[in-house]
C-alpha cells in the first residue's frame, strides 16, 4: 500500500519510503483525493535519488592519529551520527528498490483507509500506526498537513 494522500506531504524527500505499508483492506471510495499513480511514482523516484546521493567526508589526520594510536571507538564516537545516516541511507534505498521491482509487475487499486488522532497518537483503520505518529510528532509539514485535513471535516 502506498498513501496517495500524504506521500507529498512530508519534509525530508527520503521519508516517503515510511508510507509504503503492506497491504491494508480498505474502502472503495473515500472524501480526499488521492494523487495520480504517475505523480506518486516521480515522487518515490526524488526520494530514491535523495537517498543515493553521496555525501563523502574526507578523514582529518587528526582522526587517523586518534584512531591507530589512541583509541578506534573515538573514530566511531567523532563519525556515529555519520555512520548511522549511512546505514539508514543504505536500508532506505534497498526498501526503494524493491518497491520500483513490485510497481513495475503490479498495480492495485485505490483504496481508502479512515485516520484518527488520538492524544499525540496516529490510528489507521483503528490499528496505532507507529510510523505515522512519528511523522506527526517530528515532521511540522507532516502534522500541519493532517490537522488542517481534520479541520476540514
Amino acid at each position: 500500500m502506498i498513501d496517495a494522500y500524504f506521500i507529498d506531504k512530508i519534509s525530508q524527500k527520503e521519508d516517503r519510503i515510511l508510507l509504503i505499508r503492506s497491504k491494508k483492506e480498505g474502502k472503495e471510495t473515500g472524501e480526499i483525493k488521492p494523487i495520480p499513480f504517475n505523480l506518486i511514482i516521480s515522487l518515490m523516484r526524488e526520494g530514491y535519488e535523495e537517498v543515493s546521493k553521496q555525501d563523502f567526508k574526507s578523514l582529518k589526520i587528526s582522526e587517523v592519529f586518534e584512531s591507530i594510536f589512541y583509541n578506534q571507538s573515538v573514530f566511531i564516537k567523532n563519525r556515529e551520527k555519520e555512520i548511522t545516516e549511512k546505514v539508514m541511507r543504505r536500508i532506505f534505498s534497498k526498501m526503494y528498490e524493491r518497491l520500483f521491482d513490485i510497481i513495475n509487475n503490479k498495480y492495485d487499486k485505490v483504496t481508502w483507509l479512515e485516520i484518527c488522532i488520538r492524544q499525540d497518537k496516529i490510528f489507521l483503520e483503528n490499528t496505532y500506526d507507529e510510523i505515522y505518529t512519528r511523522l506527526f510528532r517530528s515532521d511540522e509539514k507532516f502534522r500541519n498537513e493532517l490537522l488542517k485535513l481534520f479541520a476540514k471535516s
